[in-house]
C-alpha cells in the first residue's frame, strides 16, 4: 500500500463538523495528523501586492492560496472566501480571510490523501429522517383479526413464560399461518419461541 493510500484510509469523522449542508475538518487536527505522517512537511500562504494574503475585489469576491510541501513534492490549493452556505463574501473582514486560509490549508492537505473522502462527498453519515427509519418488526395491524389476536396472546404468554400455552397455540396453526405471523414477532420473541420448541423436543 502506498503512503497516499495509507493516509486516504485515515478516518476523521469524529473531528469533522457540519456547518449548514457542508462538512469541515478542523485545520488544527488535520495539520497535527499530517505532521505525524510527514514530519518534514511545511506550508506557505501566497501573498500578492502589498503582502496581502488574498486576491480579488469586491465585485467578484476574493481568493486565497496555499502551498504544502513534503520532501520535493509541492501541491497548491486555492479557495474563495465564502460563508457557511458556500456563498462568496464580497466584503470580507480579517476573520473571514483567516478562516478561508485555514480551510484552504486543510483542503490542500487532502491533495496528499488526508481527509480526501470528505471532499469526495463521502462525509459524515446523514442523520436518518423518520421516513428512513423502518420498524424492525412488522405491525400486526395488517393481519387478519384472528391472527392478530393469536400473535397478541403468544406475546403475552412469552412475557409470562408460559411455554406450554405457546406450544398449544402454535400447534393449532398451519404452515401458512405460521409464515404469516412470524415476521410480526421481534427477534427476541422469535428466539424465545425457537428455544421453547428446541427444549421441548429433547
Amino acid at each position: 500500500m502506498s503512503k497516499f493510500d495509507e493516509v486516504c484510509k485515515m478516518n476523521f469523522n469524529e473531528h469533522a463538523e457540519k456547518k449548514g449542508r457542508f462538512t469541515y475538518l478542523s485545520w488544527s487536527h488535520a495539520w497535527r495528523e499530517f505532521k505525524k505522517c510527514y514530519p518534514e512537511a511545511t506550508y506557505s500562504v501566497r501573498t500578492g501586492e502589498g503582502g496581502l494574503s488574498y486576491f480579488g475585489n469586491s465585485e467578484v469576491g476574493y481568493m486565497v492560496h496555499t502551498d504544502v510541501t513534503v520532501a520535493e513534492l509541492t501541491h497548491e490549493m486555492w479557495l474563495p472566501v465564502i460563508d457557511n452556505k458556500n456563498k462568496s463574501i464580497l466584503m470580507p473582514n480579517m476573520m473571514d480571510i483567516n478562516t478561508a486560509i485555514m480551510r484552504c490549508l486543510t483542503k490542500n492537505l487532502a491533495m496528499f490523501g488526508l481527509g480526501l473522502y470528505i471532499y469526495a462527498g463521502e462525509d459524515l453519515p446523514e442523520t436518518p429522517t423518520a421516513d428512513d427509519i423502518k420498524p424492525a418488526v412488522e405491525s400486526i395491524d395488517d393481519l387478519p383479526e384472528g391472527l392478530m389476536q393469536t400473535v397478541s396472546v403468544i406475546m403475552a404468554c412469552l412475557r409470562k413464560k408460559d411455554s406450554s400455552e405457546v406450544i398449544t397455540i402454535w400447534n393449532k396453526l398451519d404452515r401458512k399461518e405460521i409464515d404469516t405471523i412470524w415476521p410480526h414477532f421481534s427477534e427476541s420473541d422469535q428466539t424465545k419461541i425457537n428455544q421453547i420448541f428446541t427444549s421441548g423436543s429433547k
